[in-house]
C-alpha cells in the first residue's frame, strides 16, 4: 500500500461535448463547430477531527474489564514513583541499597527492567517522554536535572545550581521543573532539542512559592502560593500570560494537563476531591469526592482517562464513556499512579517491598472521523477533488494500516497518502453527478468506526455561438482580413472556466486564422457568457468555411482543460 504524500503540480484532462449548436448567419454564411464541457473544484483542505468528551458524573464505580495486571519488578527492596509514556516505564529503585533510576520497555518487557542511572547519590523523581527519562540527583547537598536517552544514550546534565532544580515534568523535547536559582521555588522549562545546547527559559519567577509543574504541548501549569492558599496556575510557553486556572477556599493542588483538559486534587471545603476541566469552556467538573485523598502526585491525565489515588486504591474515569473505574485495590497499599494512553502504572506493596505494577485499560470506543472533504452533500465539486477526512481516538490511537477509503465502490487506498491521523487521496476524471466516500479505521484496540458521505460532482457547461462576421473595415476587406465575434456561454450554475483562451482556429477552404494565440477570453463565470473576436485571412473567392475552435482553461482546482480536445 503506497502510504507516501502524493506529488503536486497541474493535472491535465479534457471535455467532451455536451451538445452542438449551429452558428448564427453573419454577413457571410459561416458555419460553427462544438460545444464543451469542463470540471470544477473543491477547496482542498485537511484538518483533524476534534474529540468531545462526554461526561457522566453519575457514573458507577465499575471494576474495570481489563486484562490481569502486570507485575514489572518483584526486586528486593522498594521500586516506586513510576511515570510511563510510549512503551517506557521508569521508576526510583533502591535494590542496591541507594536510590538509583530504573526503566522497562514495554516493547521488550524483561522482568525488573534495566538501569537507567545508579550512581552512589540520591536519585529521585523520574519522567519519561518516551526516548528519555529524567530525574533529580542529590549532589552535594543539592538537587540537579539530569536525562538519559534510552535505552544506552549518555548521561548529560539538563539544569544545575545554584541552589536545587528537580521535580522535572515531560512532553516531547520540553521538561519543566522547579528551580530556586533565584533563592526562591520557582518554574523553569528546558528545550533539549539539541542535547548539547540545552536552552533553558523562566516560565514563572513570582516571589511567591511554586510548585509541581506539568507540562502539554507548550502550556505549563503548577502549584502557586501567591494567593495565600494553593492554586493553580498557567502560562502558554513562549509568550502567553501567567493566569489562574485553578481556585477557590482551600488548595487546589498535584494538577496534571493533556492537550486542553486540566485536572487537579482539592481539599476546599473539608472536601477531598478531584475536579477537571476544558480551557475552552473553563467549566470545572466534579469527578469525585469525598474519600481520603493520599499525599501523592495525583490525579494524572492521558487523552480521555483520568487516575487518582484515593485512599490505598487506584481509581479512575473513562471520560469517553462516563464509567468511573476502579484499577486496582485490595489490602494492600497501591500508589503514586501514573497513565499515558490505555497504561496504568503505580506502585504496589508486595513480598519485598513496593513493587512496580501496571494494567492495560479496556478501549471500548472506536475513532470518531470528521472533517471529510468534499463535504456531505456538496455540490458543484470538481472532477479532480481531494478526497480526505480527519480521525481521532481518545485512548489507544488510530492504526493506519486499518485505514480502508473507497470511492464509488472502488478501493483507492492504495493510491492515497494515510496516516495516524487523516487520509488523502487525489481523484480524477471522476465524471459529473453523483459520488459516494467510504471510510473505515479502526483504533489499536481493534475498535472500527466507519462513515459514509456523497456529493454531486459538476464542471462548467460551456458553449460556442458565432454573433457575427464582418469586414472591420475597407483596408480589411481589400487584405481580405475577416472579423467573426464568438460568444462563449458557460450554462453551469456551479463552476467557472477560469482563464479561457482560444489557442487555434485550424479552418477549411484555406482559411488561416491571423490572430496571434493564445487569445485571451478571460474567467468565464457560472450562468455568463464572455466574448471573443477571431481575425481570418480568407482566400480570394472563398463564399463560406468551417471553422474548429479550440480552448484552453482551468477549473478551480488548477486542472488543465482542452476543448474540445488538444490542438492538432
Amino acid at each position: 500500500m503506497n502510504r507516501t504524500q502524493k506529488g503536486g503540480g497541474h493535472r491535465t484532462g479534457g471535455g467532451s461535448p455536451v451538445r452542438r449548436d449551429g452558428w448564427a448567419s453573419g454577413v457571410v454564411p459561416f458555419k460553427g463547430t462544438e460545444g464543451f464541457k469542463g470540471h470544477q473544484a473543491v477547496r482542498r483542505n485537511s484538518f483533524i477531527a476534534g474529540i468531545i468528551l462526554a461526561l457522566l458524573l453519575s457514573a458507577a464505580l465499575v471494576a474495570v474489564a481489563s486484562a490481569a495486571p502486570t507485575q514489572i519488578t518483584d526486586a528486593p527492596a522498594n521500586q516506586g514513583r513510576p511515570d510511563v509514556q510510549g512503551d517506557i516505564i521508569v521508576w526510583k529503585d533502591f535494590r542496591s541499597g541507594n536510590w538509583d533510576i530504573y526503566g522497562y520497555d514495554l516493547s521488550a518487557p524483561v522482568l525488573n527492567g534495566f538501569v537507567v542511572s545508579a550512581s552512589v547519590t540520591y536519585e529521585n523523581v523520574p519522567a519519561t517522554n518516551g526516548t528519555h527519562a529524567f530525574w533529580q540527583n542529590l549532589i552535594g547537598g543539592t538537587n540537579d536535572l539530569f536525562m538519559r536517552e534510552l535505552p544506552g544514550g549518555l548521561i548529560k546534565t539538563v539544569a544545575s545550581g545554584p541552589g536545587h532544580q528537580g521535580l522535572p515534568a515531560t512532553d516531547g523535547n520540553l521538561v519543566v521543573y522547579v528551580s530556586d536559582a533565584l533563592g526562591n521555588n520557582d518554574i523553569f522549562m528546558a528545550d533539549i532539542t539539541d542535547p548539547d545546547n540545552i536552552v533553558t527559559t523562566p516560565v514563572c519567577t513570582n516571589a511567591a512559592r511554586q510548585w509541581q509543574p506539568r507540562i502539554s504541548g507548550s502550556a505549563v501549569i503548577w502549584e502557586d502560593s501567591r494567593g495565600g492558599d494553593v492554586d493553580i496556575w498557567m502560562r502558554e510557553m513562549p509568550g502567553g500570560s501567567e493566569q489562574p486556572v485553578a481556585t477557590g477556599s482551600g488548595n487546589q493542588k498535584v494538577a496534571d494537563i493533556d492537550g486542553r483538559n486540566i485536572v487537579w486534587q482539592s481539599d476546599s471545603g473539608g472536601q477531598h476531591s478531584v475536579w477537571m476541566k476544558n480551557l475552552d469552556d473553563n467549566v470545572p467538573v466534579l469527578l469525585a469526592s469525598g474519600m481520603p485523598l493520599a499525599n501523592s502526585p495525583s490525579p494524572r491525565i492521558s487523552q480521555d482517562l483520568i487516575v487518582w489515588q484515593s485512599g490505598t486504591d487506584i481509581h479512575g474515569r473513562d471520560l469517553t464513556s462516563g464509567q468511573d473505574l476502579v484499577i486496582a485495590s485490595g489490602s494492600q497499599i497501591q500508589a503514586y499512579p501514573a497513565v499515558d494512553r490505555e497504561i496504568v502504572v503505580w506502585e504496589e506493596v508486595g513480598a519485598n517491598g513496593y513493587d512496580i505494577w501496571m494494567d492495560r485499560i479496556a478501549d471500548v470506543t472506536p475513532p470518531e472521523i470528521g472533517s471529510i472533504e468534499p463535504a456531505e452533500g456538496a455540490e458543484g465539486v470538481c472532477l479532480s477533488p481531494v478526497i480526505s477526512a480527519g480521525y481521532a481516538d481518545n485512548r489507544s490511537g488510530v492504526d493506519a494500516g486499518s485505514v480502508t477509503l473507497s470511492l464509488d465502490g472502488q478501493d483507492v487506498t492504495g493510491a492515497a497518502s494515510v496516516s495516524g491521523s487523516s487520509v488523502s487521496y487525489d481523484a480524477t476524471a471522476i465524471g459529473p453527478g453523483p459520488h459516494t466516500v467510504s471510510l473505515s479505521a479502526s483504533d489499536q484496540a481493534g475498535n472500527t468506526a466507519t462513515r459514509d458521505w456523497s456529493f454531486t460532482a459538476a464542471g462548467p457547461v460551456l458553449r460556442l455561438f458565432l454573433t457575427s462576421s464582418y469586414w472591420p473595415s475597407m483596408q480589411a476587406f481589400d487584405d481580405r482580413i475577416l472579423s467573426v465575434d464568438y460568444s462563449i456561454a458557460n450554462d453551469s450554475a456551479h463552476a467557472e472556466a477560469l482563464g479561457a483562451s482560444i489557442v487555434g482556429a485550424p479552418s477549411t477552404s484555406g482559411v488561416v486564422m491571423t490572430s496571434t494565440p493564445p487569445v485571451p477570453v478571460g474567467t468565464i463565470g457560472v450562468l455568463s457568457a464572455s466574448g471573443v473576436t477571431i481575425e481570418y485571412s480568407v482566400p480570394s473567392g472563398v463564399q463560406g468555411f468551417r471553422s474548429s475552435i479550440y480552448l484552453e482553461t482551468q477549473d478551480s482546482c488548477g486542472t488543465m482543460l482542452y476543448l474540445p480536445g488538444p490542438l492538432p
